[in-house]
């Protein structure tokens, strides 16, 4: 009787064992981070998945991707730090969840832009299809002009091969292209 009482607590306690090791073997994501200025209007968001870019326009903030998940209210009080000016626009590189995972905290007055075939990416998961605040009120395939000061690729980028390419924003250099092969 006792061998039947024991055998399962082992089993139960092993279990337990095993699954708080597996939790503390999982790689940690690091929380959203304090934002850095990068230049006069530029700045940076890290952590918490993909980095966030804040640029500050006349006409209000534009943000580079929304990293993921759970966010959004730690990305708009970094912003309210160096800004009282809204969110008026959010620029999405890709379609990964760690560049688009806060975008549904954003009221849907804010202008969501993405390329078209990151649109065509978004569109072809039910997931991100399904949500319409996420998905993006406007495209382009080649540029954009933003307001009347940024464009969209900016003119420093050389690589622009827009048929399968987004643009990625990166503090340290501004902004660099990076081409992308997948298909939608």
């Amino acid at each position: 009787m006792a061998r039947r009482r024991l055998l399962p607590a082992i089993v139960v306690v092993g279990l337990a064992v095993a699954g708080a090791a597996a939790q503390q073997q999982r790689p940690r994501i690091p929380p959203t981070g304090t934002i850095k200025k990068v230049r006069d209007n530029l700045y940076v968001i890290p952590g918490a998945g993909g980095n966030t870019t804040v640029f500050v326009t006349q006409g209000g903030v534009v943000l580079v991707d929304t990293k993921l998940p759970n966010n959004g209210e730690a990305i708009l009080n970094q912003v309210r730090s160096v800004t009282d000016k809204p969110v008026s626009t959010i620029v999405n590189t890709h379609s990964h969840p760690d560049h688009i995972g806060s975008n549904d905290y954003f009221p849907a007055s804010v202008d969501v832009v993405t390329h078209e075939n990151t649109r065509k990416w978004m569109a072809a998961n039910p997931r991100v299809a399904s949500n319409p605040v996420v998905m993006p009120d406007r495209t382009f395939t080649d540029r954009m002009t933003l307001g009347s000061v940024a464009r969209w690729p900016p003119e420093t980028c050389s690589r622009g091969k827009w048929r399968r390419s987004s643009i990625q924003w990166r503090a340290a250099a501004c902004c660099r292209c990076q081409t992308r092969s997948r298909k939608p």
